[in-house]
């Protein structure tokens, strides 16, 4: 809501009042008498407004009037208890201090400068933007401004709360489209160093190669460099590309496919050619010629465009940021095949793509193959993160960080900055980078002595961050913070979740009382730690900022009770629900993630089925992409893994289609009898099977007579895959109930010499089916990085066969036990293939890498089974 006043103010005794035409009346001494009955007393009449309306999606007050400056001060004393209450954003927008406004000088500037544009604004202009015209223009009077957001001061706007599109961003490749938010936010608060300049510079320069890459460790500031690419005239210098150079730009996140990243890039080049057609540059009937040919993983709209745009003998540069972050290697490898496509094809020759990427040692790195021109772009260095801290860093009365407060804040994160002379010109040994220091500033107010004595790591801050947004709501608001964050960390990182996706799943978990509105003020409320795309629409989306970010908020989470499974599940049933076009988009991209994460594999594959495609090459190409997921999460042999990749072979080999030139193609019919035949024959055998034997022991030196010092598990809650709908059963009765989900038990004490722990196994009687392969094979499994003293628990599947001997398990971690040790496990029985799972626990004894094998032997004495787990442990 927009509420503007225009008129004469006067303020008594620090409280505004906004004068009616009778509002004057003087009392017996000839002094004007300014109460509620004469005159408007504003803030405590917005007060009661906004109390009466509790679903307000955000308020923006503009006063231009006299003395207004006493209304920003009556909103600061009188808001907070308010804001607290209704959880809701304020933006508060005056034309003067303690002075007079003359002329109406400040709307008249406002309003002109809505038709003019502010160049070095966003994609649209807040109230915020507009101080330094107004300051410029009515040099008599001083405008000022306050923003709210979740019940407390905030010294950064909502850019959700914007008045108008700012028209000078009309030639951005990204205008009106989800990514223009991004760059807005990456260039909030800009500081651009020489290193930043340096590169963006380098890389406009070498316009020549085809394919430029700017690489550099998370935190250096790559996506900012991109933004800055999109916006080069945000520099304050001439440089080798402007605005109109760019013919696309994207930003990629966790969810990115081949297929989004090649739609997104395709709207933009053809919004290009309508512009070039309609000014007679291309002809009408050329947007509509046929693609000469098939470019490998380039579709063929997106082709069309750049062949369209090659016939104005112009170049086409695209923009793609963060080649890294697709979760999935499937979806990474195409986008690397379709640049290469882009960057070595002749029919291409015109087209220049800029590329970032993650330069870490655990990051995904390029093709090696790959021809293309490398920058690096190192972290800021010790004085670059202090300038910026002199600059936006302020204490809790609103004032600047001073110096020495800044050198402590430096020293806190790298101790090798001194104190007591000139910051060295060295990178700032921080974690995160600017993101560090982003977030310093962002609970800049809020930190005492001894936070910086504790060292200021990240997950010090994000703790702050989330804490206070919790102190400044009450009841169920205030719960709701800790259900967004549940939400948001089990998606990937980057704005993906649609609004309404993430408002359904908080109500799935319990906060069925939360509006739009209100989460849309806890996400403004945790500041830097969500990334938001097209913030204040109804097609708004969230994320965790940064990958970074999702363990430390973990962390942080006041929710400790919802598990991560439990918001997958969550996740799901809102996409179920949610009929917005934004939700069908996230489902194509994230349904299959969030069923595997929801222990439901079954699941995974309806949603990989219901995948549009339109061509059955292109359905192959897809399934392919995402097959490396189930692999990942479920294993090579996992039922559903074997069943996507069986699915693909199908296609590639077409019914009743001979696989050699001189094999006879044998009919149907026949193919049907002898199915039929050897069924027969295998129902007696197979109904005969015996079952695998109540308990698996573990047999080498596995377990420890006391748990760990301070052992705490985690729960990261990872699941046996749920095997569908139950089979029909033959033989006697179980022995045992079944269990739906595998037993919570914790740790085991064993007697401290011994060297075997039993896991008791519950077993079911056979089913008849079809007796498989005994086939060796090998798998491997990751453990996330875990603090020494503590501990986690990994859901190991594995495919049990008639042939294996589960009497004995053998782990060896090759020190007796100190860094895995099995928990428990479950077997039903032989089904041909059946999926069993070990519950192991990994416990660093220490700092550093661990590692050890869990060996499955058949029966009849050869290797069957061997699962390598790998470990760290961190300080």
């Amino acid at each position: 809501m927009l509420l503007w006043f225009i008129g004469h103010g006067l303020s008594v005794n620090g409280d505004y009042y906004f004068l009616a035409r009778d509002s004057l009346e003087s009392d017996a001494a000839g002094k004007p008498i300014l109460d509620s009955q004469y005159a408007v007393h504003l803030a405590q009449t917005l007060k009661e407004r906004i109390s009466g309306s509790p679903g307000l999606d955000g308020l923006v007050v503009v006063v231009d009037s006299c003395e207004a400056a006493a209304a920003a001060d009556a909103g600061a004393r009188s808001w907070p208890v308010l804001i607290r209450q209704t959880s809701g954003r304020v933006d508060l927008l005056v034309a003067s201090d303690d002075g007079n406004a003359y002329d109406g000088c400040f709307t008249r500037t406002m309003l002109t400068t809505f038709r003019s544009g502010i160049p070095t604004s966003g994609e649209n202009l807040l109230s915020a933007d507009l101080l330094a015209p107004v300051a410029r223009a009515c040099a008599r009077q001083q405008p000022q401004h306050f923003s709210f957001a979740a019940g407390s001061p905030t010294s950064v706007a909502d850019h959700g709360l914007w008045l108008v599109p700012n028209v000078t961003r009309a030639r951005d490749a990204v205008r009106d489209r989800p990514d223009a938010s991004t760059v807005d936010e990456l260039v909030r608060g800009l500081h651009v160093t020489k290193a930043l300049r340096s590169q963006v510079n380098a890389v406009t320069e070498h316009g020549y190669e085809r394919l430029r890459m700017l690489l550099g460790p998370g935190g250096s500031g790559k996506s900012t460099a991109v933004a800055l690419l999109v916006r080069p005239d945000l520099l304050g210098l001439e440089t080798a590309i402007s605005a109109a150079h760019i013919g696309a730009a994207i930003f990629l996140t966790g969810t990115s496919t081949l297929r989004s990243v090649t739609d997104e890039l395709a709207v933009q080049l053809e919004r290009r050619v309508a512009l070039l057609s309609a000014a007679g540059e291309i002809e009408p009937a050329a947007t509509a010629v046929a693609v000469p040919g098939e470019y490998r993983k380039v579709a063929a709209r997106l082709a069309r465009a750049l062949v369209t745009l090659g016939e104005t003998g112009r170049t086409t540069t695209l923009l793609i940021d963060g080649l890294d972050l697709p979760t999935e290697h499937g979806h990474r490898d195409e986008l690397w095949t379709a640049i290469e496509t882009l960057t070595s094809h002749a029919d291409f020759a015109h087209v220049r793509v800029i590329g970032t990427a993650r330069s870490d040692d655990d990051a995904a790195a390029p093709p090696p193959a790959l021809r293309m021109w490398r920058f690096e772009l190192p972290l800021p260095g010790v004085g670059d993160v202090g300038n910026y801290l002199l600059r936006h860093a302020q204490d809790e009365h609103g004032e600047p960080w001073p110096r020495s407060r800044v050198t402590r804040a430096l020293t806190a994160v790298d101790p090798g900055v001194p104190a007591d002379v000139p910051w060295p010109d060295r990178p700032w040994r921080a974690v995160g980078g600017w993101l560090h220091a982003r977030l310093i500033a962002q609970v800049d107010r809020y930190l005492v002595d001894g936070d910086f004595t504790a060292g200021l790591p990240i997950d010090s801050l994000v703790r702050h961050r989330v804490g206070h947004l919790q102190w400044s709501l009450t009841g169920m608001r205030a719960e709701t913070v800790g259900l967004l964050i549940t939400v948001v960390v089990a998606a990937e990182a980057g704005p993906v979740l649609p609004i309404d996706v993430v408002l359904r799943a908080v109500h799935d978990l319990g906060a069925r009382t939360i509006d739009e509105a209100q989460v849309r003020d806890s996400a403004v409320g945790l500041g830097v730690l969500i990334a938001r795309r097209r913030p204040g629409s109804t097609g708004e989306h969230l994320g965790v900022a940064h990958a970074a970010l999702k363990d430390p908020l973990r962390k942080a989470n006041p929710r400790k009770d919802s598990s991560s499974v439990r918001a997958h599940r969550a996740i799901i049933a809102a996409l179920r629900q949610s009929g917005t076009a934004e939700a069908a988009a996230y489902r194509e991209v994230a349904a299959i993630r969030h069923y595997l994460g929801a222990g439901d594999p079954v699941g995974a594959f309806g949603a990989l089925y219901a995948l549009p495609w339109a061509s059955l090459a292109e359905r192959i190409e897809l399934w392919e992409a995402w097959l490396p997921n189930f692999t990942a999460r479920l294993g090579p042999d996992h039922p559903e893994t074997r069943r996507v990749r069986d699915t693909i072979e199908k296609w590639r080999t077409p019914t009743d289609q001979p696989t050699g030139g001189s094999r006879r193609r044998i009919p149907r019919t026949l193919i049907g009898a002898v199915i039929v035949a050897v069924v027969l024959g295998l129902w007696g055998t197979c109904s005969q099977l015996t079952p695998p034997p109540t308990e698996i022991a573990a047999t080498g030196t596995v377990v420890f007579t006391t748990p760990p010092p301070e052992s705490e598990v985690e729960e990261t809650e990872q699941l046996p895959p749920n095997p569908g709908p139950e089979p029909t059963r033959t033989g006697q009765p179980r022995s045992k109930p079944p269990t739906a989900a595998p037993p919570t038990t914790a740790h085991t004490v064993e007697p401290s010499t011994s060297t075997t722990q039993l896991v008791t196994i519950p077993f079911v009687t056979a089913v008849t089916t079809q007796k498989p392969a005994c086939t060796p094979y090998n798998t491997s499994v990751n453990y996330a990085a875990t603090q020494v003293g503590k501990a986690v628990k990994k859901y190991i599947p594995f495919a049990y066969m008639e042939c294996d001997n589960l009497a004995v398990v053998q782990l060896d971690d090759g020190m007796n036990g100190a860094a895995f040790s099995i928990l428990d496990g479950e077997c039903p029985p032989p089904q041909g293939k059946t999926e069993c799972y070990l519950r192991v626990i990994f416990h660093p004894p220490g700092v550093g890498q661990f590692e050890a094998t869990l060996k499955i032997n058949q029966k009849n004495g050869n290797p069957r089974l061997k699962i390598t787990l790998h470990g760290t442990g961190k300080a």
